[in-house]
């Protein structure tokens, strides 16, 4: 978030130095709701950097909030039109992950004649999309938890692939898709109503306030829903690339 100013410089100094030209690391900031002074120096770092990217309307508040569905949509319209050469993978990575970028390159070349890859550490889950609360979760795909917790029953999808938030890695095919979707704007639409619906009881979105749940934890639970929402109606098939046994 734009107080994190320790994290990025702790990773320009470090694993944002070791990728090769091909690899673009910047910061995504969002600059609503910050004080003048906050913005002030927040556009000085970036005028001496010149990593960061700014998303004006959107707010880190909440852990995180709808700046991952902003981040996504802001990426792909960086995209070239289909068919041309560009950008072929955009990631998502907390800043306290570190990621080690020659390993990152290698295994994304050996993906290179895949369309539609999904990478990062896989976990499963069921899922209820009009209550943004996940059933079930597990590191394992057979679905134990979601049997013992009842999910079904609960009104929870059957259990899914999704990416851990600390790096979520996507091709150009599946970001365009999720920037484009209808269903997954209407999904945020509805998160955002639900959003400013708490707030305007006097709630704040740290996780901590209690109050009713809306989506802003589980951003990257979401993000897995829309993608396997999209393979079941059979728009692509997702290639999910684990390395879980990697970290």
């Amino acid at each position: 978030g734009p107080t994190h100013e320790d994290r990025r410089t702790a990773i320009r100094n470090t694993w944002k130095r070791w990728g090769s030209a091909r690899v673009l690391v910047c910061f995504v900031l969002g600059r609503r709701g910050l004080q003048p002074t906050q913005l002030q120096s927040l556009d000085a770092e970036s005028a001496l950097h010149r990593d960061v990217i700014f998303l004006p309307d959107v707010t880190d508040e909440g852990v995180p909030t709808l700046k991952g569905y902003a981040w996504w949509t802001h990426a792909a319209s960086l995209l070239a039109p289909r068919g041309a050469h560009g950008i072929r993978h955009v990631a998502k990575v907390d800043d306290d992950s570190f990621v080690h970028l020659p390993n990152l390159e290698a295994d994304l070349d050996l993906l290179h004649c895949e369309p539609n890859v999904y990478y990062g550490h896989l976990a499963y889950t069921g899922y209820d999309p009009t209550k943004w609360r996940l059933c079930g979760w597990s590191w394992q795909s057979g679905g134990g938890n979601y049997k013992k917790e009842r999910c079904a029953r609960r009104g929870a999808h059957p259990i899914f692939p999704f990416v851990n938030g600390a790096l979520e890695l996507l091709s150009a095919p599946l970001l365009r898709f999720v920037a484009t979707s209808p269903e997954v704007r209407e999904f945020v639409q509805i998160a955002t109503r639900a959003i400013e619906a708490r707030k305007s009881e006097g709630y704040a979105m740290g996780l901590r306030n209690r109050g009713p749940r809306v989506w802003r934890q589980n951003e990257d639970v979401a993000l897995g829903f829309w993608l396997h929402h999209g393979q079941r109606q059979h728009r692509f098939n997702v290639t999910y690339v684990k390395i879980n046994d990697r970290a």
